[in-house]
């Protein structure tokens, strides 16, 4: 009876969940050690000195954007997932689709693949081409533009983040199957921005001039075509 209720409950859900993030993730590094290393490779040989620190600069910035976009997926696909055990009338599945879908283009595609995962790593190659021990040591936290950006930029990522933590106390405020579906929708949008920032470290290849969007930098024109 014990384990029976294990299974039934939002235990078992994170449970699985944790495993199949876990699983994903080892996946992806086997799949893609050897792409992962040309792209370190590449980026440590294009600089003149310090290669390998400046590496793992550029890891420390982009993934710990990584770590936290797939810490908010872990927080929030649980109530997700538990619509399965919710009854669900045509009403409620046809706003989740409506919320998977306007999500992934509004937050997933506009919001992340457009702007916030180019500039994520762009920033990180700025960082390393241009190190700062401050900016180093908070590289996440720069390459998400909090610091050491134009104001309009500062003011963007702060409405973007303000964006995702409403959604999360909204989440938590709402009633089943309301805060599943809201959930769901959330969840596609972060998860398109995982993959984007993914998808741009591999484009870049250590190369900034190829992604064409502003760093958002003060004092420099970063303003380039935008990549098609």
């Amino acid at each position: 009876m014990g384990f029976k209720r294990f299974l039934a409950s939002e235990s078992y859900l994170t449970l699985l969940l944790l495993s199949i993030l876990a699983s994903l993730l080892i996946c992806f590094l086997t799949s893609f050690s050897h792409r992962m290393h040309s792209v370190l490779y590449s980026t440590a040989q294009d600089l003149k000195y310090g290669g390998v620190m400046k590496a793992f600069v550029y890891m420390w910035g982009v993934g710990g954007v990584l770590l936290l976009l797939i810490f908010a997926i872990y927080r929030l696909a649980p109530m997700a997932l538990a619509l399965q055990y919710v009854s669900m009338s045509l009403l409620h599945w046809g706003l989740l689709l409506f919320s998977v879908t306007y999500m992934a283009y509004a937050e997933g595609y506009k919001g992340f693949h457009l702007g916030f995962a180019p500039r994520v790593v762009k920033r990180a190659l700025y960082l390393i081409r241009k190190p700062k021990l401050h900016l180093a040591i908070f590289a996440p936290v720069f390459c998400m533009g909090y610091i050491h950006a134009t104001r309009r930029r500062q003011i963007s990522s702060l409405g973007l983040t303000g964006l995702i933590v409403f959604f999360v106390v909204l989440v938590r405020l709402l009633p089943q199957p309301w805060r599943g579906i809201l959930d769901a929708g959330v969840v596609t949008g972060l998860t398109i921005g995982c993959f984007s920032i993914v998808y741009f470290v591999f484009y870049a290849r250590g190369r900034p001039e190829a992604i064409s969007i502003s760093s958002d930098v003060p004092g420099e024109r970063g303003t380039l075509r935008r990549t098609q």
